[in-house]
């Protein structure tokens, strides 16, 4: 019973942890005004090519 207690204790304690490296990195969502798009080189807005 006390295995049980110390398994469910690591396990509520070590999720949030795995969640939150599952979604690490840059997931930000970019935005530009119309006509524009997201450049990753520059890491800006820019005119799209037509």
């Amino acid at each position: 019973m006390k295995f049980m207690s110390f398994f469910f204790a690591v396990l509520l304690t070590v999720t949030p942890g795995l969640a939150r490296a599952k979604c690490f990195g840059d997931h930000a969502q970019i935005s530009c005004e119309t006509g524009k798009v997201w450049d990753e080189s520059s890491q800006s807005c820019v005119q799209t090519r037509s």
